[in-house]
């Protein structure tokens, strides 16, 4: 078995879920802790790692922005700013391929 276990934005491998507690079943499963992209850059400077979400670099969606305008600070990923810049606040995390890297 393989088991792919991805950490939350802001977040490292060591900080998802199974990560130094994948269960003991030796040469029976394996467990891969990918890194996601570190090129979401926060107003503060700080770079910080991220998933390609599809509902967090989708907006402004069929109904309007995926998520509440006044409760978010814009950033725009480099990845996505290469293709063409954020239309809106609510993209959130990197734009790269994250399927093609899995």
């Amino acid at each position: 078995s393989l088991v792919l276990s991805f950490h939350g934005m802001m977040a490292q491998p060591q900080n998802a879920p199974f990560f130094g507690a994948a269960p003991a079943e030796a040469g029976r499963t394996i467990f891969v802790f990918p890194e996601g992209t570190n090129d979401v850059k926060m107003p503060s400077g700080e770079h910080i790692r991220s998933w390609n979400g599809s509902g967090s670099v989708g907006s402004p969606g069929p109904a309007g922005p995926t998520c509440d305008k006044h409760k978010v600070v814009g950033h725009c990923a480099e990845s996505c700013k290469i293709d063409g810049g954020c239309p809106d606040v609510c993209w959130l995390t990197t734009c790269a391929d994250d399927v093609s890297f899995i």
